[in-house]
């Protein structure tokens, strides 16, 4: 099962041994198509790394409207804010279909910082490269025109589709 993990960015400078010990603290979940894994607002206790599958994340309103902002596949991970922090989720997170997870706790999450220093930096880079993305969403809404915005997204959808 170790081969799962080795396949995710997060966990790639673990040895054998490591992953192995990583594997006793993980827990599998799979999450049907459509299924909500965590809603905006709620309690963070766990981080989320994509073994199999799709999901997006997204903010929603009272009127039923959504925004997505991410969309997340094999490899990436999520839910690493709220156990920084300790602030509840930021966002809500639903699978795109039958999606497959392994879940650290809080507790097992601060194990593996304390025990696998490579994983922090891992934290830190993924967390660095999304802020980057923020601040390039943030340029693009302001700065361009609504071709410029369409033509950018769809640019980004292209990318994230293709790896």
């Amino acid at each position: 099962m170790s081969t799962v993990l080795r396949n995710i960015p997060l966990f790639q400078a673990l040895d054998e041994t490591e992953l192995a010990l990583l594997e006793g603290l993980a827990t599998d979940k799979v999450i049907p198509r459509g299924g909500i894994i965590l809603n905006e607002g709620d309690a963070g206790d766990s981080l989320f790394a994509i073994a199999a599958g799709r999901v997006k994340v997204f903010i929603g309103d009272n009127d039923g409207r959504e925004i997505t902002l991410k969309m997340l596949g094999v490899g990436d991970f999520f839910g690493e804010m709220s156990l920084i922090d300790q602030e509840p989720r930021s966002a809500s997170v639903a699978a795109l279909e039958a999606t497959t997870l392994k879940v650290l706790s809080y507790q097992a999450f601060h194990d593996c910082l304390a025990r696998f220093p490579g994983i922090g930096i891992a934290v830190m880079t993924a967390l660095a490269k999304r802020l980057r993305d923020a601040d390039r969403k943030i340029s693009n809404l302001a700065l361009m025109d609504v071709y410029g915005r369409v033509a950018s997204t769809l640019l980004e959808l292209a990318i994230s589709s293709d790896g």
